[in-house]
């Protein structure tokens, strides 16, 4: 079910010069990530996977109203499950602030996210404050920079790889408002039809009367 939520929020990439080919930003956190990943542990997950992450929960956060609400059950914990271990999950989310700090023109939820990140980590001496030095350092030669984080889901004609009960889980057992925000991730029309009609087939096979969903969806 991970798999499925994390392909509609951020499609992963394969090589890690996806992220650094002319950006700046990202070869200096590599050196960056570089110099600390051994920090206190072995680092033990590729530069890709690691990048992967990093974006991945940079997205979820800036398309979260409130990212700040139940931080560690809901974002570090996340990072923990897919890496497998705490120190993991710590290092992603230093290198999440220094980019939220480098980010020029936050958004509230993100100015919020911060906030209570820094709180958390505050005490932490493996990664937390070189990663903070790292945004301070390139703030300074370089300024505050324009970041974004899109939805950058799964291309939709890949849905067909999960199954109807993944489908009932990721709309919270067909809700309405959920399948909305679902749809409201892809651009196209043509991909958010087939979106809906995986998420309808799902509800047929699922409900004992095979009756059209409870309400209409204009996007």
């Amino acid at each position: 079910m991970q798999g499925l939520e994390r392909f509609l929020i951020y499609y992963d990439k394969s090589d890690l010069n996806e992220y650094l080919d002319d950006n700046l930003l990202y070869k200096e956190l590599y050196m960056a990530y570089i110099a600390n990943k051994d920090n206190c542990y072995n680092w033990k997950h590729s530069a890709v996977d690691t990048y992967n992450e990093v974006y991945f929960q940079c997205t979820r956060a800036f398309n979260d109203p409130h990212p700040e609400d139940q931080m560690y059950e809901r974002y570090l914990n996340d990072a923990r499950d897919t890496l497998g271990t705490r120190y993991a999950s710590d290092m992603i989310f230093a290198m999440v602030n220094a980019l939220f700090t480098i980010m020029e023109n936050k958004p509230n939820n993100v100015v919020y996210f911060l906030a209570e990140l820094q709180a958390r980590y505050k005490n932490d001496k493996c990664f937390f404050p070189q990663y903070a030095q790292f945004a301070q350092d390139f703030i300074a030669k370089h300024g505050q920079i324009s970041l974004t984080f899109p939805y950058m889901p799964i291309s939709a004609d890949s849905l067909f790889l999960f199954s109807d009960s993944d489908w009932v889980q990721a709309t919270h057992d067909f809700d309405e408002y959920h399948i909305r925000q679902l749809v409201n991730r892809y651009k196209t029309t043509d991909d958010k039809l087939e979106l809906i009609k995986n998420i309808e087939n799902a509800f047929i096979a699922t409900t004992p009367v095979e009756v059209p969903l409870p309400f209409d969806l204009p996007f």
